[in-house]
């Protein structure tokens, strides 16, 4: 028997020996089909962009647990799984593998986000992180005009000095170079008008304003480092990281406004090395994204434009992406088609180096 499935009837049957017990499973296909331009040649593919199967159950008051598989791209990889104990008045406890409390946009459902790839301020592979393992505590929305939240985690450095990659300490895939590390993060928001869900469509029209600021800090264990890069001349370990992020969300009946800055400070362990998004060792990303979203049709249909740019300090020009894109929903959230064209210019910051992409998919959900 395949040991994913042995893994889902185990986890059945042991929920159905508890008297208040539940179970559920759920899942999400999204498949999906990219075009890419650059100016000199075409690439496209169909793929799944994402395969989820999502296991979640309870057999006691204020404990749910919950774990989520993903069969998409190239690799099987946990996408969290935690135990959520909910007994404390006003505030919630997960314990395991979650998203970080990190950026509005990575904490935006990928089911629910207007543009079909997140943007830089809400992609793992330039800063935010992804899931990590530890201690997520956070408020319930409804409590004041604040909510709030922290983590106390482990989270792993994929070296690779085009990019600024945390991931989760206990993926399947884990590389052989992957270092882990310290993360600690905390985020507060104000709403005074009542919170603003985590997610970006107009099926719900309100009139809201949240204003959000948060930060972490990784910091290298040193138990896996290369010197010179595990590439040998490339693939060099950070030795710390710091973030902060500034959110404005605006919903205005009809109108759904999300602007984002990030801000992340890296050095690598390794001195004078110039190289990806690092100059002398050392880099400086800075981020910025605006997505706006306008209720054409209601509950039917929503158009989308987006803005974003990423600057490096070894960058020769900071890359900028601009995208207009659709959201069809059939069944709300849970069957729904999208389309995100997006021009890109001075891709990995090399001025005139240009790249569009063109996204279509479908989403069904349950």
């Amino acid at each position: 028997m395949n040991r994913h499935a042995l893994l889902i009837l185990i986890f059945l049957f042991f929920c159905s020996l508890q008297a208040e017990s539940w179970a559920k499973v759920g899942g999400l296909f999204q498949p999906q089909f990219r075009l890419r331009d650059n100016g000199t040649s075409k690439t496209d593919d169909l793929r799944f962009r994402r395969l989820r199967l999502i296991l979640s159950g309870s057999a006691h008051e204020d404990w749910k647990a919950r774990a989520m598989l993903d069969f998409g791209l190239e690799n099987t990889a946990i996408r969290g799984a935690y135990l959520l104990y909910q007994g404390m008045e006003g505030h919630e406890l997960r314990i395991g593998s979650t998203l970080a409390r990190f950026s509005r946009e990575s904490l935006t459902s990928n089911t629910k986000q207007f543009l079909i790839e997140r943007t830089f301020t809400g992609d793992h592979n330039y800063g935010t992180p992804l899931f990590n393992t530890g201690l997520h505590f956070y408020s319930k929305k409804k409590v004041s005009v604040f909510s709030y939240a922290a983590s106390l985690a482990v989270a792993s450095h994929d070296p690779d000095e085009k990019k600024l990659d945390l991931e989760d300490p206990i993926q399947i895939d884990k590389g052989d170079d992957w270092s882990d590390g310290l993360f600690f993060s905390g985020r507060i928001s104000w709403h005074p008008w009542g919170a603003i869900p985590k997610r970006q469509d107009l099926l719900k029209r309100y009139r809201r304003l949240s204003l959000e600021l948060g930060s972490y800090i990784w910091s290298n264990d040193s138990d896996n480092l290369m010197a010179g890069g595990h590439g040998g001349g490339n693939k060099y370990d950070v030795d710390h990281i710091k973030a902060f992020e500034a959110v404005i969300s605006v919903r205005y009946d009809a109108i759904a406004l999300d602007l984002a800055h990030n801000h992340f400070e890296a050095q690598l362990v390794d001195p004078a090395v110039t190289s990806g998004i690092y100059l002398n060792s050392e880099s400086t990303l800075k981020q910025f994204s605006a997505e706006l979203g306008v209720g054409v049709l209601r509950n039917r249909l929503d158009l989308v434009l987006g803005y974003e740019q990423q600057d490096a300090d070894n960058y020769a020009g900071a890359w900028k992406k601009s995208s207009i894109g659709f959201v069809k929903y059939i069944k709300e959230h849970d069957i729904k088609v999208m389309g995100t064209a997006t021009k890109g210019k001075n891709v990995d910051g090399v001025v005139g180096s240009d790249r569009d992409e063109f996204y279509l998919m479908f989403q069904f959900k349950f």
